[in-house]
């Protein structure tokens, strides 16, 4: 049996622990906070429930609506890393486009035209879309894309002991006539 504790006071709660705890088998899960959404570690409450909350409308986080954003920037991606949101979504030259759907062979073109894009944040509210310089899209580097080819970009920060710091940020995307790709960043920024 054990006790939870609420910062509004003490609240006490019968709780009786999975399979796993009365095998003596222990789970540690450190001081991070845990969704109790199935009964892995708890394997009957008693005086309470549970309860999804609704989500509430907070308004436009990041509009897409520069040069490269369109109805197909999607596949957006946040990670904070420190006191900084890192944003990554696709960006699509459209105009070039128009038909990329309407049949298989297409396809492969229009993931050419696909375009890996950033954003960050201080507060994960108020977006910035930094010119980076870093890629050539239409003959322009006045742009926020870190990535001219891929589709459906992946990144991740890789928090494992030991891992060098030039490969902390790491993402992998499909590009075309090639498969899936892999790529390591220091900053999160990466770059053709």
């Amino acid at each position: 049996m054990s006790f939870a504790r609420i910062r509004s006071g003490i609240l006490a709660i019968a709780v009786i622990l999975s399979p796993l705890a009365s095998l003596g088998e222990t789970i540690d899960i450190g001081s991070r906070r845990e969704l109790f959404v199935d009964g892995f570690l708890i394997q009957r409450i008693t005086g309470l429930s549970r309860k999804l909350h609704e989500p509430r409308p907070g308004g436009v986080a990041i509009a897409y609506d520069g040069p490269l954003e369109n109805r197909y920037s999607f596949y957006t991606t946040v990670l904070k890393d420190g006191d900084i949101y890192r944003m990554y979504y696709r960006g699509y030259l459209l105009e070039e486009n128009k038909d990329a759907r309407a049949n298989s062979q297409s396809w492969a073109k229009a993931v050419e035209k696909a375009l890996t894009c950033y954003a960050e944040s201080r507060d994960g509210i108020h977006w910035v879309k930094p010119k980076l310089g870093l890629v050539e899209v239409n003959g322009s580097r006045e742009n926020n894309v870190i990535l001219g080819r891929g589709n459906q970009f992946c990144p991740f920060i890789d928090i494992r002991p030991g891992v060098p710091a030039s490969e902390k940020y790491k993402a992998n995307t499909e590009e075309p006539k090639v498969g899936l790709m892999g790529y390591v960043s220091a900053d999160g920024v990466i770059g053709n």
